[in-house]
């Protein structure tokens, strides 16, 4: 088995002329929210809409977490022109070699 500790994904950043992707952050919260609240966005995850903001304070806090940690990586996808939230991307399964 690898030794996850060694991948800190702390400090990832993509960017491009238009997006950034970064780390969750706690003032995504509103946005997260919306997006996991929308009972058509959810039809085919395994858990239904959410009902709470804290749904989302607790989503991010755990992100947060496992950055360090190196078990996966959620970021949001950010637009740079005005800094709208326009979603996220989570990476995970990674077959380190």
């Amino acid at each position: 088995m690898h030794d996850m500790s060694s991948h800190d994904f702390s400090q990832v950043r993509l960017s491009t002329a238009r997006l950034e992707l970064r780390p969750m952050q706690m003032a995504d919260t509103d946005a997260l929210f919306a997006m996991c609240a929308d009972a058509e966005f959810v039809r085919y995850w395994s858990e239904p809409a959410w009902q709470h903001t804290e749904q989302a304070e607790r989503r991010i806090q755990r992100d947060l977490d496992a950055l360090p940690r190196g078990e996966y990586l959620n970021l949001s996808l950010v637009r740079k022109q005005d800094g709208v939230w326009l979603g996220n991307c989570c990476l995970f399964s990674f077959l380190w070699k």
